[in-house]
């Protein structure tokens, strides 16, 4: 059939379909299900860190990982929904011009999630090896430019075979799958697309904590050959020990960081794998896995924050109103201080009294 009209299928025909059904209503089932819970899951991360927490807002990663949730919400809300649809009816059914967009917004939000993981990277390297420029470098100004370089750059190379510069975008009728295609030329940019979207960022977030790791050792060193000298000083200095509290969170954010890196590199490699190592005729169980396993990536990220990080798992917390048992402590605490302060009060005023009864009764005698 005819794929210029919108409302009709772009059936494969006599060509063989690679995906059997089985596979093809697991992967149905599961976009279903990560649909729901990044679009949920991306929308609370977004509300409780622009909304409910004002300090966190201030800093720049708190805008970078900002940005790296509405990457992961685009993804969830318009790209898993045709993803759904495609291994629903084992087609594609959305008309040949969303076939075109497609590849732009899957490869786009993709390569805006690594940009984004990678400039909040160099924040932290920045942060913590070359902390004296942190605060002439990340201005507001900087901050935003680094964003919109992110999302342009992402969404940019993918211009290349959407306006077909270079190879083109269409339906691989086999797999149904709307991707990038060799032009008539048979020329394809997805080794080049890859290097710039994928190896190039990738091989920066390496190169960032190969130096955070080797500055943390160095900087562990000294302390350890101080240790003595250190905490005599900060028995008299009590602005070293609010440095050291810095430092530790500036490791724990870090260490988030890395591992919403992780996170993405073990969601993500199955695919790389499978896209590179195995044909599409082959293996179709391992394809379609390796797709889920890629689409888990956009919802997992606010799971991550919650359990790693004690202020942003606050701010989510103020989202829904739950004090932390740090709060209800410190306010039983203050509760009990007060309590004791005001019997010790009374009981001073009562012993004056008896004080000065003693003395009236003296001087009458």
């Amino acid at each position: 059939m005819d794929g210029n009209n919108g409302s009709t299928h772009w059936i494969n025909g006599s060509l063989p379909i690679y995906i059997p059904n089985g596979a093809a209503m697991f992967a149905f089932t599961s976009a279903l299900f990560i649909i729901f819970v990044g679009i949920v899951g991306n929308l609370i991360t977004i509300f409780a860190l622009y909304r409910f927490s004002a300090r966190l807002n201030s800093y720049a990663t708190t805008t970078f990982v900002i940005n790296l949730a509405i990457a992961d919400l685009i993804f969830c809300s318009a790209v898993l929904p045709l993803n759904a649809g495609r291994y629903l009816t084992r087609s594609w059914p959305f008309g040949s011009f969303t076939c075109r967009l497609y590849p732009v917004f899957y490869y786009g939000t993709v390569a805006s999630s690594l940009m984004l993981i990678t400039v909040i990277t160099i924040n932290r390297l920045i942060m913590i090896a070359f902390n004296q420029r942190y605060q002439r470098i990340y201005t507001k100004r900087c901050t935003h430019l680094q964003i919109a370089f992110c999302w342009l750059f992402s969404f940019g190379i993918m211009a290349v075979p959407m306006f077909e510069l270079w190879g083109r975008t269409g339906l691989h009728g086999p797999t149904f799958s709307c991707t990038i295609l060799r032009d008539q030329w048979n020329r394809s940019p997805k080794k080049y697309l890859f290097t710039l979207g994928f190896v190039m960022p990738m091989s920066v977030i390496v190169c960032c904590y190969t130096i955070i790791m080797v500055h943390v050792r160095r900087q562990t060193r000294i302390v350890r050959s101080n240790k003595i000298n250190r905490r005599g000083a900060n028995g008299g200095n009590p602005s070293m020990n609010t440095k050291s509290r810095t430092s530790k969170r500036d490791l724990r954010l870090t260490l988030l960081i890395s591992v919403v890196f992780g996170a993405f590199m073990l969601c993500f490699m199955p695919l790389f794998i499978g896209n590179v190592i195995l044909p599409d005729d082959r293996a179709p169980y391992f394809h379609v896995l390796a797709s889920i396993c890629a689409w888990t990536n956009s919802c997992l990220n606010p799971f991550i924050y919650f359990a790693l990080n004690p202020r942003y798992r606050n701010a989510f917390k103020r989202l829904f109103n739950i004090r932390s048992s740090y709060s209800i402590n410190e306010s039983a605490v203050v509760v009990v201080a007060s309590a004791i302060v005001a019997d010790h009060s009374s009981s001073m005023l009562t012993n004056g009294k008896r004080n000065s009864k003693c003395s009236e009764t003296a001087i009458k005698l």
